[in-house]
């Protein structure tokens, strides 16, 4: 890409975010919470999964700075386990590149790019009341300028558009603040299916993606 990530942030900080993610486990309310999530009458999670969960540790990781500048970060182990890098590891990146372009501004500069975010969510929220029948979904988790700013942008929707939010895909945020937590059918089950059936099928793209639906 234009930008290289490890000439803007210190791979140290990086290392050192990686690191506390590692340490940190479910803790009860949250295990409870996705446990009690339903899929109409029935439990939406199997019992199995919420076990997984409660033992689960995100696992190791390789960090290193390539001579272009850019960094490397590898995940290998079980894909049921390195999946669970995918947010985390975007969100710290994405924070610490936010926190060092903030780094360069001066306090003038860094209060002007928060009040043209308000402007522009101002007039995402005037141009939503206006559409009373458009619903949506908040999905800011990885892209997020800090979990601050996203916890602030999510409640001020909540509030202003409370019957046109249906909820986030943060869970943490949907437990906090008693919305409905949502996901999509993500990318990765059809890359590991087609991976595994590369070789079995002529159409394998085409009918690995049927498998998974």
């Amino acid at each position: 890409t234009s930008v290289s990530l490890g000439r803007k942030i210190s791979i140290v900080r990086v290392r050192e975010e990686l690191d506390n993610a590692r340490e940190l486990r479910f803790q009860p309310d949250e295990l409870d919470f996705v446990a009690n999530q339903k899929n109409g009458d029935k439990a939406l999670f199997p019992k199995e999964f919420i076990c997984f969960l409660r033992d689960f540790r995100l696992p190791p990781y390789e960090l290193k700075e390539k001579d272009n500048g850019q960094l490397d970060l590898t995940f290998s182990d079980m894909w049921v386990k390195t999946q669970f890098w995918e947010v985390p590891a975007l969100r710290i990146v994405q924070r610490l590149y936010n926190e060092a372009l903030m780094a360069e501004m001066s306090v003038e500069e860094k209060r002007s790019v928060y009040r043209t975010g308000e402007e522009r969510m101002r007039q995402k929220i005037d141009r939503l009341r206006t559409r009373p029948d458009v619903m949506f979904v908040d999905y800011g988790t990885r892209r997020a300028d800090s979990p601050n700013w996203h916890e602030h942008t999510l409640l001020t929707y909540r509030n202003e558009l409370p019957e046109q939010i249906l909820g986030t895909s943060n869970v943490l945020f949907a437990m906090r603040h008693g919305l409905e937590p949502f996901g999509t059918i993500a990318h990765a089950p059809f890359m590991v299916m087609e991976a595994m059936m590369r070789s079995a099928a002529k159409n394998h793209a085409r009918a690995s993606h049927m498998r998974v639906l």
